[in-house]
């Protein structure tokens, strides 16, 4: 899975056509970064930083997810990484821009992951669990020390993707994730949300989700973006709004995705910003102004 975590850098200087930050793993498990237009969507950036093919390896686990937040002010990446130990049944999840510090562990089948923050902290969330029947979501406060908590969400499908937002009117943190096969054998393939220290709620109209599809949510002025792909690789978009989630859409103008790539999204006060490969594995970026 080509991951790919997308953040703004809101720095008064920054010029428009830089503003977007890219980050994704490259073949040698190094992380690289693409600048993009805030006010196009330009598929491919003329500004971008990454290591040759023929230079050293690094220790990214490639594949895997990847996610970006803002944190103590500085814009983080956080990603797996390899242990030291050879052979480990185990993988880090690490700091790994703007340096490098593993803030967790978790088993090698779990390579999903998602964060969120507000102005003064930062989470993170991963999957722990060797199989589905013990699959627990993972919160991590980073910045400075870093504080773990074992989510009561529950019903996780094993390997779902993770998306997480926190709403500034509640003041509450939200990780979506897809719901595991039913006990008589149904596919249920909703996606769920729970909010951080009380429950989980069905969002009633992503039954079309495809099976372990990527899923991206952003939060902007009061309502959230949920986006993931159905069975055909097409782009879906469900916007919550005064608490309430509406009805599936297509994203307009969008190629399909590829069925191993992740979806990232990030807001730029106008319009979203989607970033994933499609079909043909070339990179896409989608501006979709708000309405």
């Amino acid at each position: 899975m080509p991951g790919f975590a997308s953040i703004l850098n809101s720095g008064s200087d920054v010029p428009n056509d830089k503003a977007i930050q890219v980050y994704y793993g490259t073949t040698n498990a190094q992380l690289a970064m693409q600048l993009h237009d805030k006010t196009t969507d330009d598929d491919d950036s003329s500004v971008k930083f990454h290591s040759a093919a023929t230079e050293p390896s690094g220790i990214l686990i490639n594949p895997s997810q990847l996610t970006s937040t803002i944190m103590t002010t500085m814009n983080a990446v956080f990603g797996f990484t390899s242990q030291k130990t050879t052979g480990s049944s185990m993988v880090d999840i690490s700091l790994i821009s703007p340096v490098f510090e593993k803030v967790a562990s978790t088993e090698s089948t779990n390579k999903t992951i998602a964060s969120c923050c507000s102005k003064n902290k930062a989470w993170v969330y991963y999957l722990s669990g060797a199989d589905e029947s013990k699959l627990k979501i993972i919160q991590l406060q980073v910045g400075g020390e870093v504080k773990t908590t074992k989510l009561d969400a529950s019903a996780m499908r094993y390997g779902t993707s993770l998306a997480a937002y926190y709403d500034t009117k509640k003041k509450a943190q939200f990780v979506i994730f897809q719901h595991k096969v039913e006990s008589d054998g149904g596919d249920n393939r909703h996606l769920y949300e729970y909010k951080v220290d009380s429950s989980t709620t069905k969002i009633d109209n992503s039954g079309d989700a495809g099976k372990l599809t990527s899923i991206a949510a952003v939060y902007h002025d009061g309502q959230t973006y949920l986006y993931y792909t159905d069975n055909d690789n097409e782009l879906r978009v469900i916007t919550k709004k005064d608490g309430d989630w509406g009805s599936s859409a297509e994203v307009k103008d969008a190629s399909k995705a590829n069925s191993s790539s992740q979806i990232t999204a990030v807001s730029c006060g106008d319009a979203n910003h989607l970033f994933y490969t499609d079909a043909d594995d070339a990179s896409v970026h989608l501006r979709l102004p708000y309405s």
